[in-house]
């Protein structure tokens, strides 16, 4: 029990493989490693080879930032701003209204060049799938324009990468360079967006203020024809244009304050909305100073305009214009006494926040808010200035001569629209020039060329693509197959699960016939089984392996020397029996009595091998038929004796396991020094666990790539049950070549060297063994 305790110790310690073993693994698979590597390979190839060619053509795009200084979001925080703003724009580019847009055109053009030759594939319709036109729908061209574009943003820049692909370079040119114009004509359209409301606006106004003036004059023209009135006096005049002057400012000022309360309520939608409340707050916040102020400044200004157009006799004129500045200084130092309180007020109710994140944004639309809602509150100060000054004037305009009242009502009427629809005329111009002047912020700085050459597929980045993916999946097959593969393949697998591996023994059907064909002399001319190496080429590489697994049993157990050995397999046809005559033979070289008994009462060999009788044997003995000295049989090897099977008895397990055997071990030890049984395979049978508890130690023969290692495991522990000691494994039939990989001079030379050493001198025994005179080998 001690010695499988020993194992399972050994095997926990030694379950890591080391780098060698890995590519001994790899070097095993290189055939699997190759089929696949050429596989992918040649697949890659005709993948590559019958795919279509597709072009790509790339357009680039500025977001030019420089635009955005007036708007709401270029004033929070820069990096922020930008990275959302590019952001938005990628979000904008791959909208489906953007394709339809982009669809449409591609539709209305047709064709790809203007001679009319080629249509644009992306709009050839499917079967029974082609509209009125003979197109396809714009839902599935916009599809397709969708699935065949990219957009890229250029790393540290505000640029934006439109590429197309097609397997026709003109589309592929023509479709992103649409998406592009589309692109930028959109942004053209939303940067106008607020201009264009604000010019509609004045339009209609216009429109309005026109007709007014024209109902008016027609009204005068008729009145002074019907009553004969030429005009008024010249203090009526002067009253009249003065009240259509203030007239004409009062509805001005009416108007811009509807834009100023449109700008307002714009800002106050840019709030997030969690915001609402605070969007609510911040426009109806107040303060009364400051609306003191504006009611002053309204006054004030008001004021001037009307000593402005007193327009009195040169005489007057210094006093008048000295009336005019000491206006303008009062003015103007109320006007920078608001802009601190205002300053100071919008500090109390947008305090300090992050400049860089959401907080600061918040913070500007909030400061907007509030200084837009104190326009709002200036102009509306102004509104009522006027209208006082207007009910003024209007108390001085009924003490007219009743005569005239009605042509100065006309008159003024006629007057205040003509001035009131001059002044709208003039901000409609503005308007529609700041409108028209506006191109947005998107500029195509490269448009897409003509490709030359196809985009993919890319044959040497497929070709360096398969080849990494074909070695790869071929080292993950052959890595599998090995996980997948329980025979044991090297000693160090043995190692690896805690047996003691003795010397190899590699494969003798090609050491025989290459030794063979080397010295003229076959086994069979030599009169010996071929199998018996150790015998018939007693310098070659194998028979050193034998005599060096020799040299590891005399030493297995320091001051204890093996006398009694079994040899057994766990399963028919692993070399078993061959094992156990090369070993004895290699034992009776060093002149030690050695006796081989063929204990394999199944299927006996020995007496085969050895050219011997079968009967009497071992079976005779045991059954009490003969006594020892007639069931052993010399050999033609010195020192080495056998005893055969004998007839097989109906009972092999009875037999064996008899008072008889354990007698017979007794006395052949008494006669021998070494004596080694032949055995049957353990997994087949009970024979061997019996013959274990009777002998110093066990061998146990396996195969290279062919033993199983739970088979293996499971003879080791039907030996280890009963009592029985297994001195160690002995891995027949081992191909370096196949175990290793390697070649079949570099595999097989690290167990050669006996066969190297010897063959520099032939008549050179092995060290400590005498001389075979009949098969000098």
């Amino acid at each position: 029990m001690k010695t499988h305790q020993t194992r399972r110790t050994s095997s926990g310690v030694s379950q890591e493989r080391t780098f060698q073993e890995y590519l001994a693994v790899m070097l095993r698979g290189k055939w699997i490693i190759l089929s696949t590597f050429i596989v992918v390979l040649v697949a890659t190839i005709l993948v590559t080879k019958l795919s279509d060619p597709v072009y790509q053509s790339t357009c680039k795009v500025l977001l030019n930032t420089s635009e955005l200084k007036g708007s709401l979001f270029a004033e929070a925080s820069r990096s922020d701003r930008l990275q959302n703003t590019v952001q938005n724009e990628l979000a904008i580019l791959n909208s489906r209204a953007l394709a339809d847009t982009v669809g449409a055109r591609l539709r209305k053009q047709k064709f790809l060049s203007s001679g009319k030759e080629d249509i644009i594939p992306v709009i050839v319709p499917l079967k029974d799938k082609a509209d009125s036109s003979g197109l396809a729908p714009l839902d599935l061209v916009s599809g397709r324009v969708t699935g065949a574009i990219d957009f890229d943003p250029v790393r540290d820049s505000d640029i934006i990468s439109i590429t197309a692909r097609s397997k026709s370079p003109r589309e592929a040119q023509l479709i992103a360079n649409t998406f592009a114009e589309a692109y930028r004509d959109r942004n053209i359209y939303a940067s106008r967006a607020k201009s264009r409301s604000f010019r509609e606006f004045l339009e209609s106004q216009a429109r309005d203020k026109r007709r007014a003036l024209e109902e008016t004059e027609s009204s005068l023209q008729g009145y002074m024809e019907n009553q004969g009135i030429v005009s008024l006096d010249d203090e009526s005049k002067r009253m009249i244009e003065q009240l259509a002057s203030l007239e004409a400012q009062r509805d001005a000022t009416d108007i811009s304050l509807k834009e100023m309360q449109n700008t307002l309520a714009s800002y106050q939608q840019q709030l997030p909305q969690q915001e609402t409340n605070v969007a609510r707050i911040v426009g109806e916040a107040s303060d009364t100073y400051i609306r003191q102020m504006q009611d002053q400044l309204a006054k004030l200004e008001v004021s001037r305009d009307m000593t402005v157009v007193q327009n009195p006799t040169a005489a007057g004129r210094e006093i008048l214009d000295s009336r005019v500045k000491e206006i303008d200084a009062q003015i103007n130092a109320l006007r920078l006494k608001l802009q601190r309180r205002t300053d100071d007020y919008l500090r109390t109710l947008t305090p300090e926040g992050g400049a860089g994140d959401a907080a600061g944004y918040l913070k500007t639309v909030k400061q907007k808010i509030v200084e837009t809602g104190i326009n709002v509150q200036s102009l509306q100060a102004k509104k009522n200035a006027l209208n006082e000054a207007i009910q003024e004037y209007e108390r001085k305009f009924d003490k007219i001569p009743a005569k005239s009242v009605q042509l100065a009502r006309l008159q003024r009427a006629r007057l205040s629209n003509e001035k009131l629809y001059l002044m709208v005329e003039e901000k409609y111009n503005e308007a529609n020039i700041t409108e028209q002047s506006n191109t947005g912020y998107i500029e195509i700085i490269e448009p897409a060329p003509l490709p030359d050459s196809p985009s993919s597929p890319k044959t040497l980045i497929n070709l360096m693509i398969g080849m990494f993916m074909g070695l790869s999946l071929g080292i993950v097959m052959a890595f599998v197959k090995e996980y997948f593969d329980v025979r044991v393949q090297t000693p160090e697998d043995l190692k690896r699960r805690g047996f003691t591996p003795l010397t190899p023994i590699m494969n003798m059907d090609p050491e025989i016939e290459k030794l063979g064909r080397g010295d003229g002399l076959t086994a069979k001319d030599k009169g010996v089984d071929a199998h018996l190496i150790t015998l018939s080429f007693p310098f070659s590489s194998i028979a050193e392996s034998y005599r060096q697994m020799r040299t590891n049993l005399q030493f297995a157990r320091v001051g204890q020397p093996i006398r009694t050995l079994m040899v057994t397999s766990p399963a028919p046809g692993e070399g078993k029996s061959t094992t156990a005559c090369n070993l004895a033979i290699a034992f009776a070289q060093t002149g030690k009595s050695v006796l081989l008994v063929d204990a394999d009462l199944r299927r006996p060999t020995l007496d085969t091998k050895f050219t011997l009788k079968k009967e009497p044997g071992l079976s005779e003995y045991l059954a009490g038929k003969q006594p020892l000295n007639a069931v052993v049989q010399p050999t033609r090897v010195e020192n080495l004796s056998v005893v055969c099977s004998g007839e097989i008895p109906p009972n092999p397990a009875e037999a064996l396991g008899s008072d008889t055997m354990r007698k017979l071990i007794a006395e052949v030890v008494e006669k021998f020094e070494v004596v080694l049984f032949d055995s049957s395979p353990i997994l087949a049978v009970t024979d061997p666990a019996v013959i274990s508890t009777m002998v110093d130690g066990s061998l146990i023969v396996v195969s290279s790539g062919k033993t199983r290692a739970q088979d293996l495991e499971q003879a080791s522990e039907l030996l280890e049950g009963v009592g029985g000691k297994v001195i160690g494994v002995v891995m027949n039939n081992f191909d370096p070549h196949h175990a290793y990989g390697l070649s079949r001079r570099t595999g097989r030379g690290r167990y050669s060297y006996g066969q190297t050493y010897y063959s520099k001198s032939k008549g050179e025994a092995p060290a400590g063994e005498e001389k075979d005179e009949r098969h000098p080998g």
